[in-house]
């Protein structure tokens, strides 16, 4: 099990609200880059309010339940690409998901202040996915 304590960016708490409306409201990202699919294309990104656990996102190919990714499966979330496919884009902008050990996610996003806002949401709702069920979590904001 990954030590997610290690892997944490410190964000000011008084922009966790707006962080966490980025990512249950989504945002459109260019998706840069995964293991499966080698093109960029841009999409939305967002939780559901009855499955916050999922980061969901739009596809006009795949069904629902292909779309997402199990934030518990998520081991790191980075602005530094650790995947070698991934330090051929070089963007300023970019934030790596890594899941599990073989997978990765590439995303980028207009300028820092989004993509920060974003890393500071999608990284809450990960830790909440690793020390509580987070299905209905919503109702306590």
């Amino acid at each position: 099990m990954v030590d997610i304590q290690t892997h944490l960016k410190n964000f000011p708490e008084n922009s966790l609200n707006e962080a966490i409306n980025f990512v249950l409201y989504g945002r459109p990202v260019i998706k840069k880059f995964t293991q499966k699919r080698k093109t960029l294309h841009s999409t939305i990104f967002y939780l559901q309010e009855d499955e916050m656990s999922y980061l969901q996102w739009i596809s006009r190919k795949k069904i629902y339940t292909e779309s997402r990714i199990d934030l518990k499966a998520v081991t790191n979330i980075s602005d530094q690409p650790t995947q070698n496919a991934l330090k051929k884009f070089q963007s300023q902008y970019l934030l790596c998901l890594t899941i599990g050990e073989k997978h990765f996610l590439g995303m980028e996003f207009p300028n820092s202040q989004i993509r920060d806002l974003w890393w500071q949401g999608i990284q809450h709702f990960w830790v909440l996915s690793k020390t509580q069920n987070i299905t209905y979590i919503l109702h306590i904001f």
